[in-house]
């Protein structure tokens, strides 16, 4: 086998670009992910003030399903329902204004290994794919559908209480499927998120 050159060693280590076209590239590669595209900023107040929030500052919700100790065994679960009046075509139309205005998110990596990169969302049928690990501009209803997603994980206690009555059951907190962070949206907006989160 023929002898390597240190010249040639040196000549194919040698970085394809200089150290001053690297550093412009990283200014041009920043510059490009601070910059959000104009005509997808619908409301007025969306670039005031990049405030972000995400799961670590939201409270889990708890769980908690009672299963009878006498008769059928039955389970009944803590369901908080509102109950929505016949309300005006124009509260519909400025909810449906609302859940179609920009939001930038971003979805955190996942530990499993075999996560998918690409996160599905749909809401009303239409569907959504988000990149894992990069800011993105979605509109809010494909994040409410994110968020609405989640899986609980549930301990079963049973025993008697200080009244010596039996009890039988369920409980424990659920967290949303996937790690989402708001990195710009309206005040209105984050109140929301905090809302969607704090769901079961």
């Amino acid at each position: 086998m023929p002898r390597v050159k240190k010249s040639e060693v040196a000549a194919a280590m040698k970085p394809s670009r200089t150290p001053a076209q690297l550093a412009n590239d990283a200014r041009l590669r920043a510059g490009k992910a601070k910059k959000t595209p104009a005509k997808q900023l619908d409301s007025p107040d969306f670039h005031v003030k990049r405030n972000m929030i995400g799961p670590d500052d939201v409270g889990q919700p708890h769980n908690e399903i009672a299963i009878s100790t006498t008769g059928k065994a039955t389970a009944e679960r803590t369901l908080n329902l509102d109950i929505v009046q016949p309300g005006s075509m124009l509260a519909k139309a400025e909810n449906e204004k609302y859940m179609n205005e920009p939001v930038e998110i971003i979805i955190e990596a996942d530990d499993d290994p075999n996560a998918p990169l690409f996160v599905h969302s749909a809401h009303n049928g239409v569907t959504q794919y988000i990149e894992r690990g990069k800011n993105q501009i979605i509109k809010r209803k494909f994040l409410y559908s994110l968020l609405a997603a989640k899986s609980a994980r549930l301990v079963c206690s049973f025993g008697r209480d200080q009244n010596g009555k039996e009890f039988n059951r369920l409980a424990g907190p659920s967290r949303t499927t996937h790690r989402v962070v708001v990195i710009n949206d309206t005040a209105r907006g984050r109140a929301d998120y905090v809302k969607w989160m704090s769901e079961a």
